[in-house]
């Protein structure tokens, strides 16, 4: 096939065959948040690079390397969204919807977009789910927004046993600032042992290099200050409320030193869940969030309480029970007819089948009602109706149940057309 004419790298079709998984997924996840009290958000693929540079920061690596960003028919520069959450706030802050209602629940799904080497858990294209809520600044609603994620994963199918919940809290922009002094000088020390970005991060943004992969930069900040260390009295007060909250709805976290946000906006409270027992290999990350109060400063001029995070479609689908998001009760008609077009009342009766909920696909190719019966297998119907000349002529339709073996008698028979629709309805509950 000619190179022209095929995907881009790291941009995926999504085929038939995996689709249903997909919609199903979307359906539990939609229904997950809609049961906690979120409404869902969309948000436009395109927005201004002003949006990002000043939401995520310049000197982070999705800034500087990962947006996909170019200047459109009127000179603007535009960028495809590389994460949600800015755009989420950009809208609830365009429409003034904190000045109707100051609490808001809000969910989103869709797809990112990211320019990095593909492989797995990782595309440039890739789909996020996403939570965020606003207006409530007690740490009791980290620990729910945190057990929100862990009950989503219980749902999907993932065992409590595969999976972490690690917790940390970067505190407040006065506490940040003494830490990353602390930090840098740390770093310092060892600087011409780390790898070549995390030389860059250390004076671009030095919370990166705790989240390096790389083993020397891993082994050199394993005994790095932490950020509970600098904790002021009312972020070391909000910690204590986090865990807490934790600890009522029942879900287990371990403390992680490490574990930091690299975007600008972050503060206090940050956390992740990671699939463990080798399920996604080293991107074992599935659902990652944090506080942000910090981000309406660009949009507002202050702080807003906002907590959130954001979780990938393709790596849930990896580690998600298959049979729970697998097509139920499947039920399907073939409409198979050998003489042309329809009547009024074979077009009566599809409508009618289809307004009740059942997938009926018709069939009026010129093909042999061989293959037209090949077909139906394949896609499992559960029943062909069939109309030839004979049943032109008769006013009938021959109902073949695909379900049952050829032997069986009740596998073909005739029905009047009047009952058509009535007869599958009943047959479908056997």
């Amino acid at each position: 096939m000619d190179s022209r004419f095929r995907s881009i790298k790291g941009m995926n079709d999504i085929l038939p065959s995996d689709s249903f998984l997909w919609i199903n997924l979307e359906k539990l996840l939609r229904e997950h948040f809609f049961m906690a009290g979120f409404r869902e958000i969309r948000t436009p693929v395109l927005e201004y690079l002003e949006l990002f540079v000043r939401g995520i920061g310049e000197g982070t690596d999705i800034v500087d390397k990962e947006m996909y960003s170019f200047r459109d028919k009127d000179g603007e520069m535009i960028t495809l969204r590389p994460e949600g959450t800015a755009s989420v706030v950009r809208a609830v802050t365009e429409h003034n919807l904190l000045k109707q209602e100051g609490i808001h629940r809000l969910f989103y799904l869709g797809p990112m977009f990211r320019y990095e080497r593909p492989q797995k858990g990782r595309l440039r294209q890739f789909h996020q789910f996403g939570a965020e809520i606003f207006g409530i600044a007690d740490g009791s609603i980290d620990g729910e927004l945190i057990y929100l994620g862990t009950s989503l994963l219980l749902k999907t199918g993932v065992k409590e046993s595969d999976f972490v919940v690690k917790i940390n809290s970067l505190g407040c922009q006065s506490c940040r600032k003494n830490y990353r002094e602390s930090l840098v000088g740390f770093l310092n020390q060892s600087k011409e042992s780390l790898c070549d970005d995390c030389k860059r991060r250390t004076v671009t943004n030095p919370l990166r290099v705790l989240d390096c992969k790389n083993e020397v930069c891993k082994s050199i900040t394993e005994k790095s200050p932490k950020t509970l260390d600098f904790l002021c009295t009312e972020c070391s007060a909000h910690f204590g409320e986090v865990q807490s909250s934790l600890k009522c709805f029942g879900v287990k976290s371990e403390v992680d030193h490490r574990l930091v946000r690299g975007l600008d906006y972050y503060s206090r409270t940050t956390f992740e869940i990671q699939i463990i027992n080798n399920l996604l290999g080293s991107q074992n990350t599935v659902i990652a969030g944090g506080r942000y109060d910090s981000l309406f400063r660009d949009f507002t001029g202050g702080d807003y309480p906002a907590i959130g995070f954001a979780g990938g479609i393709e790596r849930l689908l990896e580690v998600a029970g298959k049979d729970i998001l697998a097509a139920k009760d499947e039920f399907r008609i073939s409409f198979i007819s050998s003489v042309g077009l329809f009547e009024e009342t074979d077009l009566r009766n599809i409508g009618k089948l289809r307004e009740a909920g059942i997938e009926t696909e018709v069939d009026l190719s010129k093909r042999s009602f061989k293959a037209k019966f090949k077909r139906a297998d394949r896609i499992k119907s559960s029943f062909a109706v069939i109309k030839g000349d004979d049943e032109k002529n008769g006013g009938y339709y021959t109902l073949k149940d695909l379900r049952l073996s050829m032997n069986s008698e009740e596998k073909q028979f005739r029905i009047n057309a009047d009952e058509l629709v009535n007869e599958i309805l009943k047959r479908r509950k056997v």
